[in-house]
């Protein structure tokens, strides 16, 4: 088990979101280098619909990502189903305090 951290990377739309009335969405990019792009538009139309805050994240060991630099048998024990909704329970905790400070609750 290892303590050490990294950047995941994520991005936010929420041009129309409505903090009195809107809900938040998270899209988790698969196993592939995250971007938005016209392929994966369609979570973004439903976001904007319904006044949605959009979060896109990045998954662990992919894209920009990265928690080591190679991708060692040793370093791929961290690349495991467990780790990665670890990482989204993480990502949504901050998230909510952040947004709760920023909007109230």
């Amino acid at each position: 088990m290892t303590n050490s951290t990294y950047q995941q990377r994520y991005w936010i739309n929420d041009k129309l979101f409505k903090p009195e009335s809107g809900p938040v969405f998270i899209y988790i990019c698969g196993e592939y280098t995250c971007s938005v792009n016209e392929e994966r538009l369609f979570p973004f139309m439903v976001a904007a619909s319904h006044n949605a805050s959009m979060y896109v994240l990045e998954h662990r060991f992919y894209g920009s990502s990265q928690l080591e630099e190679d991708w060692s048998t040793e370093n791929l024990a961290l690349c495991s189903s467990q780790q990665a909704l670890a990482d989204l329970a993480n990502f949504i905790e901050s998230e909510n305090d952040r947004m709760i400070a920023e909007h109230g609750g």
